[in-house]
């Protein structure tokens, strides 16, 4: 790609697209929060009452009577599409030297997935607060799942469907494990029995998915080096137990949605990548930016249920 004059940057479509379509299969946010395009940055968007559940004493009407009239709350939340960006340099050594590729994809590759993991950090901080996901329960000692004697992982996920059902009117069709849940699940005697009883083999997320009922189990890798160089799991040793809609509709309940701020100008479904010559000239550089406008909200609460410290 030629050089780009000083003081003229660019919006770079290919790589904006690019950055669009990349996906980290570690991370599992955008699976659980379904992305829903928004055209402005900030607005409100609705949670809805749970009248539909609520049965009338009597529904019967007389010839030349009024029918009952039923209320329907409607309220509101809103979200702001922050944009999330990163940057680097991409100097003229480093371009003739290059040769392992497309250095500008590498670069917007490399920028795309940090940031995706910074939204996967943030999606897992808000699904395993507490103070967030109200419908919870904390496992200790021999009830974490960890004790392979006395834990009852079924019956603690069956008691989450059970909440859902209740107040969300809908059944989990979602269960999102931290990699070291879904360690000693697949472990797990009394998993592993009930797993054997069908098939011989390594227990899989799709073996957990139809014990636990679920139509999917999403499995979080996401790795984070913190500064003193120590490795840990994003989500945790956490699960949660959610119904997610496929494809959100204004009336339907879902327990998360990632707003995208597909109207931000030059952007392509949210994301932009930028390319310009960088100053001073005597940098020798060129300049490339990454970013990313959305928002992650809890949209019904009623529809997740988290299970904190599932393990040790």
């Amino acid at each position: 790609m030629a050089f780009v004059s000083p003081l003229q940057g660019h919006i770079d479509v290919a790589l904006s697209n690019f950055a669009v379509k990349f996906r980290n299969p570690s991370y599992v946010s955008d699976q659980a929060c379904t992305r829903v395009p928004v055209q402005r940055q900030s607005d409100k968007y609705w949670k809805f009452g749970q009248e539909q559940l609520q049965a009338l004493v009597d529904d019967l009407r007389a010839p030349g009577a009024a029918a009952q009239r039923v209320l329907q709350s409607l309220s509101s939340d809103t979200y702001f599409a922050d944009d999330h960006a990163l940057e680097r340099l991409i100097t003229d050594e480093e371009r003739s030297n290059f040769d392992a590729g497309d250095v500008e994809q590498w670069a917007a590759e490399t920028l795309t997935d940090k940031i995706l993991l910074r939204k996967e950090k943030l999606f897992a901080a808000m699904v395993t607060d507490t103070a967030q996901v109200t419908q919870n329960t904390t496992l200790s000692g021999t009830a974490q799942w960890s004790d392979f004697t006395n834990s009852k992982p079924t019956e603690d996920i069956q008691a989450g469907q059970e909440t859902i059902a209740k107040n969300a009117g809908v059944r989990a069709n979602t269960l999102i494990l931290g990699f070291p849940v879904f360690s000693k699940l697949r472990n797990h005697p009394k998993i592993v029995e009930r797993v054997q009883n069908i098939r011989v083999g390594v227990v899989r997320e799709e073996d957990l998915a139809a014990l636990f009922d679920v139509q999917q189990v999403l499995v979080s890798q996401a790795l984070e080096v913190a500064a003193d160089g120590t490795v840990g799991f994003v989500f945790g040793k956490h699960a949660v137990l959610a119904y997610v809609s496929p494809t959100p509709a204004f009336g339907e309940p879902t327990f998360g949605k990632t707003f995208v701020w597909a109207g931000a100008p030059g952007s392509t479904s949210g994301f932009i990548v930028e390319l310009g010559r960088a100053t001073p000239v005597s940098r020798k550089a060129d300049e490339l930016a990454v970013h990313f406008y959305y928002d992650q909200k809890i949209t019904a609460v009623q529809a997740g249920y988290l299970i904190k410290n599932a393990v040790a």
